[in-house]
């Protein structure tokens, strides 16, 4: 039986930047399975069956308290996107980012030039993993700073493999990737091949399950908060003392219920980074006295990257 969406809603959404952030959060908790930010407008994705008239009603009520609180937000805009014509619609909007000083991340049919020393090139199939998104580039910013070549990798909830990409070229020895959603899988077996890492790459169809009786020296996590509340205490049965967890997907008001939750697990918080309104993690198993937690805000906001082919016009 096919599974998969056979056709995408996309929702768009005039909406000031102080209130991205706010309405991305309950997108997303309401089914969408990916936004994008364009100028002066939010766009979301969701699979089907959502329906318009269902979304409607769904957004309208939540659309008109942020006007009542003083943000000029617009009603949405419903659109069918077919399945078959996903990519061409993310190709129109898709541009190079620095994701990190040290990681671009692009789209194949772009050349630019770099200082970089990684560049990884990612066809968008689907409404998320562009490397756009803050909780992405906090996971890579952490995972530079901990990843020791030679580890093992598991990046949970892949997407379109940005990090399990990103952890072949820090030095990962070994890298599995596992997704629930059959069309993600599909865009990490394309995306391993445009970044010659196909053979570097365990790609599975699932969740932890997946990986039942494997241990990884570093696990990543960029997940939203309910998905990491249904999974968290099945961490400890994949790391061993030395491991690593990444989180992120965490909004700014789900600190607390997210370190309560790292307690219960007896995890410790060796880091923690902040970029806009979201957070990243940097945990481990708890082994001794407390040290003090690292709190930062990422300072570079990355941008957009002009093409060679492109820059200097308009």
């Amino acid at each position: 039986m096919n599974t998969r969406p056979q056709h995408w809603i996309e929702v768009t959404i005039s909406c000031p930047e102080e209130a991205l952030e706010a309405v991305s959060n309950f997108l997303f908790e309401n089914g969408a399975s990916g936004t994008e930010e364009r100028p002066g407008v939010l766009a979301g994705f969701f699979p089907q069956p959502a329906d318009p008239e269902n979304l409607a009603a769904i957004l309208l009520p939540y659309l008109r308290i942020l006007n009542d609180l003083g943000f000029e937000v617009g009603e949405p805009e419903f659109r069918i996107v077919p399945r078959e014509d996903w990519g061409e619609s993310w190709r129109q909007h898709f541009k190079p980012i620095q994701a990190t000083p040290n990681i671009l991340i692009k789209p194949p049919w772009e050349t630019v030039e770099t200082e970089s020393t990684i560049v990884i090139d990612i066809m968008p199939r689907m409404a998320f993993g562009t490397g756009s998104h803050e909780t992405t580039r906090l996971c890579l910013s952490l995972m530079e700073g901990v990843l020791k070549p030679g580890q093992s990798v598991l990046d949970l909830g892949s997407g379109s493999g940005i990090l399990a990409v990103a952890a072949v070229r820090l030095g990962a020895e070994r890298v599995t990737a596992v997704d629930i959603d059959p069309d993600a899988i599909d865009n990490l077996y394309e995306n391993a091949d445009l970044n010659g890492v196909e053979d570097r790459i365990d790609i599975r169809l699932g969740s932890l399950e997946a990986v039942a009786g494997e241990r990884f020296d570093l696990i990543l996590a960029n997940l939203h908060r309910k998905a990491l509340e249904q999974i968290f205490l099945l961490f400890p049965d994949h790391i061993h003392p030395e491991s690593r967890l990444i989180l992120s997907g965490i909004l700014d008001t789900e600190e607390r219920l997210i370190e309560e939750m790292l307690g219960r697990a007896d995890m410790l918080v060796l880091a923690k980074r902040r970029l806009g309104e979201w957070l990243g993690y940097l945990t481990g198993i708890r082994k001794g006295p407390t040290p003090r937690i690292r709190d930062s805000a990422t300072r570079a906001v990355p941008m957009p990257v002009e093409s060679a082919t492109t820059a200097g016009r308009g």
